[in-house]
């Protein structure tokens, strides 16, 4: 769901793009660790605890036999995920470790089930990464597509006009567009037949709502669709949590290429970007950690002007 986030963990590990990871939407879990292991996390801002001590999210860090992970809700944004070093080992299906859960396509972790790393080491260990600002983005661009001339102007300058929301109802497959305008014209799709599909189509259905089709949308479809979110943006939308307030902004072919070509390069970055882990507060727990006196005194020394 959000490529730049997968592409964070993986570059604090030093994983291939290719590499699987596990993704959480809105919730972690409880792992148990049955050998030393090097793990990231990335995306959402979850709370992260291992054996019970709070750590820093968006880092690599080295989890021993018997060490208990527990990942928690959502702090921010919606997508985060776990990675292993060298990626999870799960056999391939059509030539990719991914999987669609409503198809049943492809490995689909169960509790209890054993989440092993292709990859044996600790390289990389105690690098982070700071959070992005995409978490904190209210601005999604379009496009212009095929199907936009088919609406009404008044509906088409609507979409920029109007404040919308993430709908509570949501999955991978789309997100429900929430507002207070008036439903738009949905006459327009009566005589069209099934087009092509991309991630970031705006779908308007029989009703008048607009969905916005995700990663694991269908291939094909008959409602028509009267914009398309640019490529670069469609991991902040898929970020914003139900309920946050968004604005729509046109943007041109040129604009979007760019903005892609941009994504790209900062995702390449990523790895030099990783840097030491800070400690996140100045709690009892992490100032324990660090040694932050280098020496004694008897306190009867000779005051030193």
């Amino acid at each position: 769901m959000d490529r730049y986030a997968l592409a964070e963990g993986q570059a604090l590990l030093g994983n291939g793009r290719a590499a699987a990871a596990l993704e959480f939407a809105g919730m972690g879990g409880r792992f148990r660790c049955n050998s030393t292991l090097a793990i990231s996390t990335s995306g959402a801002e979850m709370p992260l605890k291992v054996d019970g001590k709070r750590r820093k999210w968006r880092t690599s860090l080295l989890l021993e036999a018997g060490q208990e992970l527990v990942v928690g809700h959502c702090l921010s944004g919606v997508y985060g995920y776990l990675h292993m070093q060298g990626g999870i080992d799960c056999a391939p299906v059509l030539g990719s470790r991914s999987s669609h859960i409503m198809a049943g396509i492809g490995w689909i972790p169960r509790a209890d089930e054993c989440l092993c790393p292709r990859a044996a080491g600790a390289s990389g260990m105690g690098k982070s990464l700071p959070t992005p600002a995409y978490f904190g983005e209210r601005k999604v661009r379009i496009l212009r597509g095929p199907q936009t001339k088919l609406f009404s102007p008044h509906d088409v300058a609507a979409l920029t006009e109007t404040t919308f929301s993430i709908s509570w109802s949501r999955n991978r497959i789309g997100a429900r567009l929430d507002s207070e305008g008036h439903p738009i014209s949905a006459d327009v799709g009566v005589k069209l037949v099934s087009a092509p599909i991309v991630a970031g189509d705006l779908q308007v259905s029989a009703n008048g709502k607009i969905t916005a089709l995700l990663a694991d949308c269908q291939p094909m479809g008959g409602y028509p669709r009267i914009a398309t979110i640019v490529s670069a943006d469609l991991h902040k939308f898929v970020q914003l949590q139900s309920g946050a307030e968004f604005k729509l902004a046109w943007s041109t072919l040129d604009e979007a290429l760019e903005a892609r070509r941009s994504l790209r390069a900062e995702i390449l970055r990523l790895a030099q970007r990783a840097g030491p882990a800070q400690p996140q507060s100045l709690s009892s727990e992490s100032l324990l950690c660090h040694s932050l006196i280098s020496g004694v005194v008897k306190g009867d020394e000779d005051e030193i002007d």
